[in-house]
């Protein structure tokens, strides 16, 4: 049995109009990528970004969940174009300070969704009992 991986070619070009792309946007260089493969990814922002902002929120769950992170404008900029990256962890009390803690329960993050002013998250917290868990998001503008 062959256990070469298999080769992917990529191709990239610049979008024009016969994409659907009027050129009147203050975007930088959008591209399509091409795998042989026929799937298509349309790349609608890159290079430098204009911001970064770190938050988390506390919250008590068990099981699956889909929650809705809400945030102030005033304060952090999210919206459907931005990049977040989002991580888990159970909480604990140690002496009189509530800190993070890598307890016995496996977390998942299945899907992290941002919308304006909003993340979006599905996931799992493999334990019956409610836990103290904190999430910490990394949004990218």
């Amino acid at each position: 049995m062959d256990t070469k991986p298999n080769s992917i070619a990529v191709t990239e070009h610049l979008l024009t109009a016969n994409d659907g792309y009027d050129g009147a946007t203050s975007l930088s260089a959008p591209t399509v990528l091409e795998i042989e493969t026929g799937y298509k990814e349309t790349v609608a922002r890159d290079g430098t970004p204009g911001s970064t902002f770190w938050a988390f929120r506390d919250f008590r769950q068990k099981r699956f969940f889909s929650r809705r992170f809400t945030f102030d404008p005033a304060v952090v900029t999210v919206n459907a174009f931005s990049q977040v990256a989002a991580s888990l962890t159970e909480l604990g009390v140690v002496g009189s300070q509530v800190v993070p803690i890598s307890g016995s329960a496996h977390m998942v993050l299945y899907n992290v969704t941002p919308s304006t002013n909003a993340i979006v998250v599905k996931g799992d917290i493999g334990w019956e009992a409610e836990l103290m868990i904190r999430i910490n998001f990394i949004i990218v503008n």
